[in-house]
């Protein structure tokens, strides 16, 4: 008889998930995501075997090979790690949500609480079905409208100084048109 898989990911070689353990869970491996541009499915083991990294890295640029538009045009890559760069400012907003969500009412409480749940879904299906493909930004994708509210939340609490707002503004700015550009160029 042959086993049920409930999503087709948990079959392909090199994908499975050996050591769901805490740095697996915990481990945010900043450098090697920028060194080598993106999330893979099949890259970098640092990468891939680190959900925060995996995380990040697939919430900027799917979880696919670029390779191909790096060896066509190399300044690609410097593109890719100034969106990875920049992008730290969404980590940097969603620290500060947490950081000041004391302070907030009832309904900001509840909000959260349903970023965390999603979250711990997310965290048991890995559990469940232990693939890397399984552990993509885009399952939030019930939570993206949430997420982005989260982000710009997190960063208004960070707005007491109007130096501090320009600056955060402008990297928002060129975070989209960085990621425009990319798109534009993959495209065509």
């Amino acid at each position: 008889m042959e086993k049920f898989y409930f999503v087709n990911s948990a079959k392909f070689p090199k994908q499975t998930i050996e050591n769901l353990n805490s740095e697996y869970l915990f481990s945010f491996n900043f450098l090697e995501l920028l060194k080598q541009g993106f999330s893979y499915v099949f890259g970098a083991d640092e990468v891939r075997f680190s959900l925060p990294t995996y995380q990040f890295g697939t919430m900027l640029f799917g979880e696919f090979d670029y390779r191909y538009f790096v060896q066509k045009e190399p300044n690609i890559i410097i593109l890719m790690r100034s969106i990875i760069i920049l992008s730290t400012i969404y980590i940097i907003g969603l620290l500060s949500y947490i950081a000041f969500i004391y302070r907030e009412n009832i309904v900001q409480k509840f909000l959260f609480g349903v970023f965390l749940i999603n979250l711990l879904l997310i965290v048991k299906f890995i559990v469940d079905y232990p693939s890397v493909c399984n552990s993509d930004f885009r399952y939030f994708v019930g939570s993206f409208t949430l997420i982005g509210y989260i982000f710009a939340k997190g960063l208004t609490e960070l707005f007491f100084n109007r130096y501090i707002r320009y600056f955060i503004m402008g990297t928002i700015g060129l975070v989209a048109i960085f990621e425009v550009c990319f798109i534009l160029y993959i495209m065509g």
